[in-house]
This record gives C-alpha cells, sequence and structure tokens, in this order.
C-alpha cells in the first residue's frame, strides 16, 4: 500500500510535468507578445524545476533513494515556490501595465521577497532545521514559507481589481479579472497542503493555472493585431456591437483614421519602413487616448479605429489634433518623412445602429475628409 502511494505519487508529478514541457514548446511570440511569452515561460520553467525538486525530496523523505546532501532540494524547492509566485505578479504586471513592469523600481524591488525567502531558508531554522545525522524536519516556523507567495499574489490581486476599476472597458475588465483565475490553482492548493502536507495536489492545481494562461494568452492573440498590438478587426466588430446596444444610454464617438497615399510608402520606402509607419500611427492613438481611456484598434491594411465616451470629449476635433502632433512628433523621432498624414473621419452615436451602417458613415467621413486634401 505505502509502494502504491509512492508510485501513484511520482507519477503524478510526471504526468505534469511531461504536461508542463509540451506547453512550453507550444509558446512563443505568436501567443503573446515578447515580455508575456518572456515571463509565461520563465514560470513555467520554474514549475518544471519544481517538480523534479519536489519527486527528488520526496523519495529522499521516504527513502527510496538515498543522495549525500538530498536535504538541499527541499532548500530548493522552497526556494522556488516563491519564485514562481514572483514571476506570476510580473506577468500580471505586464498584462495589466507594461510600463510600470519595466521600470527599474519595479523591477528591484518585487525580487526583494524571494531574496528575504532565500535568506530564511538557508541562513535560518525557522522553516527547516538540519538534524546531526543530515535529516531535515520542519522548523518552528514552518508554515511561513506559505506567507511569503500568499504576499505575492495578495498583489496580483490588488493591482487587477485596480486596473480594473480604472478602465471603462469591458473588454479590458473581463481580461484583468480572468488574471485573477491565474493566482486561484496555486492558492487552493497551497491551501489543501497547508493541512495535508501528503497530498500531491500543489503541483496539478499550479499547472492547472498554467493551462488558463495559456488559454488566455491565445485568446488574446484571437483580438491582437500582431503588428502594431492594438485590438484586430474582430475585437472591433464584438466591442461596437456591446457599445451600438447602449448607446442611447452611454453615446460614443468613433474615430476612422487612414494613412494617406500607404501604397506609395511602401512602393518607394519597402515594406519594412511601411510597417513601422503604421506603429507609429498605434503609438499616436495610444499617447492620443491616453486620458479618454478609449477603445483603439487597426481594423484593416492601414485604417485604424478610435472609440471614446462622448461625455469625456469636450471638442472631437481636439482628438483629431492631437492624433495629428504625435503622428508626425514619432514621424520625426524615426528619422521619416513628416510629409506623411493622416485623414481622419469622425461621427457622434446616439442611437442604436447596424454595425454595417455605423461603419460606412464614418468611412465616409473619413474620405471626404481625404478628397478635401487633393
Amino acid at each position: 500500500m505505502v509502494h502504491q502511494y509512492y508510485i501513484e505519487y511520482v507519477l503524478i508529478n510526471i504526468m505534469c510535468l511531461v504536461i508542463s514541457i509540451i506547453i512550453a514548446s507550444r509558446v512563443n511570440s505568436d501567443v503573446g507578445n515578447d515580455l508575456e511569452v518572456y515571463w509565461y515561460h520563465f514560470i513555467i520553467s520554474m514549475v518544471i524545476l519544481f517538480i523534479m525538486t519536489d519527486v527528488t525530496s520526496f523519495l529522499l523523505k521516504h527513502q527510496v533513494i538515498h543522495l549525500i546532501n538530498g536535504f538541499i532540494f527541499k532548500y530548493i524547492r522552497c526556494i522556488i515556490s516563491v519564485i514562481i509566485a514572483y514571476g506570476w505578479y510580473r506577468f500580471t504586471l505586464v498584462k495589466v501595465n507594461r510600463k510600470l513592469a519595466e521600470t527599474k523600481i519595479i523591477k528591484c524591488t518585487s525580487f526583494i521577497p524571494v531574496i528575504i525567502t532565500a535568506i530564511i531558508v538557508c541562513c535560518t531554522d525557522a522553516i527547516y532545521k538540519l538534524t546531526t545525522d543530515n535529516h531535515v524536519i520542519h522548523g518552528d516556523y514552518y508554515r511561513l514559507q506559505w506567507v511569503i507567495p500568499g504576499m505575492y499574489f495578495l498583489m496580483i490581486v490588488i493591482t487587477v481589481i485596480e486596473a480594473a476599476r480604472k478602465t471603462k472597458s469591458l473588454t479590458k475588465k473581463k481580461e484583468y479579472y480572468s488574471l485573477l483565475l491565474i493566482g486561484l490553482g496555486p492558492l487552493l492548493g497551497a491551501i489543501v497542503s497547508f493541512f495535508m502536507h501528503s497530498l500531491p495536489v500543489v503541483v496539478p492545481a499550479t499547472l492547472a493555472s498554467m493551462l488558463v494562461i495559456f488559454m488566455n494568452l491565445q485568446d488574446s492573440r484571437i483580438h491582437t493585431d500582431v503588428l502594431t498590438s492594438l485590438y484586430n478587426r474582430r475585437a472591433t466588430d464584438e466591442y461596437l456591437i456591446e457599445r451600438l446596444a447602449k448607446a442611447k444610454m452611454k453615446p460614443f464617438i468613433i474615430y476612422m483614421i487612414d494613412v494617406d497615399n500607404f501604397k506609395n510608402i511602401n512602393d518607394t520606402l519597402g515594406h519594412k519602413n511601411g510597417d513601422l509607419v503604421l506603429q507609429i500611427v498605434a503609438e499616436a492613438m495610444r499617447l492620443t487616448t491616453r486620458h479618454y481611456d478609449g477603445f483603439i484598434a487597426r481594423w484593416g491594411g492601414d485604417e485604424f479605429i478610435i472609440v471614446l465616451d462622448e461625455e469625456k470629449v469636450d471638442q472631437a476635433e481636439n482628438i483629431i489634433n492631437l492624433m495629428n502632433y504625435f503622428f508626425k512628433y514619432y514621424l520625426f523621432q524615426h528619422h521619416l518623412s513628416e510629409d506623411f498624414s493622416l485623414s481622419i473621419g469622425y461621427k457622434k452615436c446616439q442611437q442604436e445602429l447596424k454595425l454595417a451602417e455605423l461603419y460606412h458613415q464614418v468611412d465616409q467621413e473619413m474620405y471626404q475628409q481625404k478628397e478635401a486634401k487633393k
């Protein structure tokens, strides 16, 4: 019966290890931006290391295998569990606020709990005690090893709730709240493990969260334009159908933006510079709408969409002026011709319309602006 328990414990962990490796091999830039993929790979790598040290520690504890200084694996496992929580926090921050995630203060301070854990585990007897015959027993504060990962998960919850509170976009709110599910698996696994040490629940629960992250990454790519990292046509359609249904209660302004003579830009400067111009438009849109909490998307080709709440915009033309200013500014920063220009049309929507009709009307407004330049 005891041997059967050993086999089941090891097999569960081996299956989780294989699944983790398969997931890691499937995650690349096609399912997330560079930082998202980096932190996902970081987490999954730590999970793989955790599984390996967990199995080794288990077999050593029950004297299935014997290693000199085998107690080190328990120490490593404890530290890795905190590193995984750290990785989850950084991943969440990248999803919610990339600029903040890349600041030096966040990079430095967010890793401090990991260092503190390593010092406590390796330099004190608080979590583990080493006996004279090189056996490891639980220290007086053994359960402290769950406190620091818990602090990271608490920061994740606070970060997500605050970001969801600030945004008015329903799409963003759903995306942010889904991040809370990431920590649910490890948290439940840690709670069960807290009271029942012998059950192998932490690894399967953590892996379940990794699958949630993977599905979220895939889902985000379905709704995201690869080149600009803006929402794509599919996401725009879904968002506007939602907004149109509430247009009487919550009017909005939709802007359609088109790069003038974009074909000539590609033909004369090459597709690489053409792509750069599109990325510049996207960055100009981000800066233009940063105080309006708007919806911004690449509608297709060289056409873009901005949607803003009407009550937040004093004059619709101000958005056009800002957009043109930031577009010229980034052209100058990238040493591109400032002769490139945008045509921008807009429509105020205060009643329910069919989506196709809304697109047609704002498209006509944009082309009127384009024709006026000829």
